[in-house]
């Protein structure tokens, strides 16, 4: 699954039934001691349907948050 231009995974069901969970790292940077580090979004999405069918909602809300922090973030 694509998040944002973010190579990104979603597992249904697993945080509990009727539910889906995407993961996707929207950027990896150079921290204050000089070592790589990836930043890990997580939402799951709750709702009384089965969690494949809440993937697509979950993917979509994790793509507008990336894309927010993306415009947020200091130009390097």
């Amino acid at each position: 699954m694509n998040v944002a231009g973010t190579k990104s995974y979603y597992v249904a069901d697993q945080a509990e039934d009727d539910s889906c969970t995407v993961r996707t790292s929207p950027r990896t940077y150079t921290d204050d001691v000089g070592e790589e580090t990836t930043e890990l979004f997580q939402p799951t999405v709750y709702a009384p349907r089965p969690g494949k069918q809440l993937c697509g909602v979950a993917a979509e809300l994790a793509g507008r948050v990336v894309g927010n922090i993306a415009k947020r973030l200091p130009v390097r």
